[in-house]
């Protein structure tokens, strides 16, 4: 038998890569195919070719991102910039802080970090994709939809990013919106799921939609499927915050949603705060400072436009 230790050399990289893999998968997976404990499985093979070779890049990341989902926002940082150390030409790591930068309302440095992702790759459309959402909730919606616009004549249907919904609503564009429904129902099951479109179309447009009977036929329709909405999932986040139903929404899926922009309805919900504090901004900001649309209160409050 081969040991994997005598040649470090030839399969750290591999194991880096699985990583990577693991850590990204809840985020582009739904259903059944979400039941395994991806972060500790991403955070063993990261630490694992860590072990093997100590230079590489890659698993530095992954555990900044895995200290993100935890809300370890130092221990973020701290690893994103061992990262970078190692491997400053790196797309994928200033995308990946980008996003952490957004989730945490400094919009100015995430798009440094997206900036520089695009200047190393200018193909990197998923970056751009990210970088769309950022202006969107930044509020340069023009800027934002344009460059959607360009990723999807590239080909490029962008990621499980809630960003344009509120701005097509607020804009008035059904049309846009509706792609982006058609788009969410798709990604619910890899079954024929034309039938819930209509459904988390109107639960957004129609003030008289019993969104709460609508809300319990999809998921049991969804369960008939064999294709559960799997808990704390990026799926089940973005559908619960269509059909307001707030209260399920659990902070591992919904780190974006307080600066998603173009729903009032959200915008004004004790539950948006609720996540927030889960989610540990606050502590963050009032040690290293807060972003410019959110201010303390006292010594335990705080608002955010």
């Amino acid at each position: 038998m081969i040991s994997f230790t005598r040649f470090p050399w030839g399969f750290a990289r591999a194991w880096a890569v699985l990583a990577a893999d693991y850590w990204i998968a809840p985020s582009w997976l739904s259903g059944t195919d979400l039941n395994r404990d991806f972060f500790a499985l991403a955070d063993n093979t990261a630490r694992k070719a860590i072990a093997l070779d100590p230079s590489l890049s890659l698993p530095y990341a992954v555990l900044g991102g895995q200290s993100a989902d935890k809300a370890d926002y130092e221990a973020t940082f701290s690893n994103f910039d061992k990262a970078i150390a190692r491997d400053p030409k790196n797309e994928t790591i200033y995308m990946w802080r980008g996003q952490v930068w957004r989730d945490l309302g400094f919009f100015d440095r995430a798009l440094a970090d997206f900036d520089r992702c695009l200047s190393l790759n200018p193909d990197y459309n998923n970056c751009r994709d990210h970088k769309s959402n950022m202006l969107i909730m930044a509020g340069d919606i023009a800027g934002g939809l344009a460059i959607l616009k360009e990723n999807l004549r590239r080909g490029f249907g962008g990621s499980f990013n809630a960003g344009p919904w509120g701005a097509y609503l607020a804009r008035g564009d059904e049309h846009g919106f509706l792609y982006e429904m058609t788009r969410l129902a798709g990604d619910l099951s890899a079954g024929d799921m034309r039938w819930a479109v209509d459904m988390l179309f109107q639960a957004q447009t129609n003030p008289a939609y019993d969104r709460k009977e609508a809300l319990r036929t999809l998921e049991t329709r969804l369960e008939g499927m064999g294709a559960p909405l799997v808990p704390h999932s990026p799926a089940e986040t973005r559908v619960l915050f269509l059909f307001g139903a707030y209260d399920r929404m659990h902070p591992d899926g919904a780190i974006w949603s307080w600066t998603t922009t173009g729903f009032p309805e959200w915008a004004k919900s004790p539950e948006r705060k609720r996540l927030m504090r889960e989610r540990k901004l606050d502590v963050y900001w009032r040690k290293h400072g807060f972003p410019p649309q959110c201010k303390p209160i006292g010594k335990d409050d705080f608002e955010c436009d």
